[in-house]
């Protein structure tokens, strides 16, 4: 039986005079682009806005200040149902 782990991630809402900032991803194997916020895991010793901040400037390049909380939420891929995400989404 494989031990359970939680997996840690955080993502960034990103708006400015009503216009929202994204990435654009490409996953192998889809044929479609899917756009998104910026995203990833925390690392290890770093807090959940500092992982924050370090994701969005990794993916966008820009430096942000986040301000407030905007939900958590977990997700169990069906076909790794031994694998919880749990997501800290953050506005900045």
């Amino acid at each position: 039986m494989t031990a359970w782990t939680a997996h840690v991630t955080v993502a960034t809402v990103v708006e400015k005079n009503g216009k929202f900032l994204f990435v654009e991803e490409h996953t192998e194997g889809v044929i479609h682009t899917v756009f998104n916020q910026p995203a990833g895991h925390v690392e290890a010793g770093e807090t959940i806005v500092e992982a924050a901040i370090r994701e969005t400037i990794e993916e966008t390049g820009y430096q942000v200040n986040v301000t407030d909380l905007i939900g958590i939420y977990t997700y169990t891929p069906p076909m790794f149902p031994d694998r919880t995400y749990f997501r800290f989404c953050l506005r900045a």
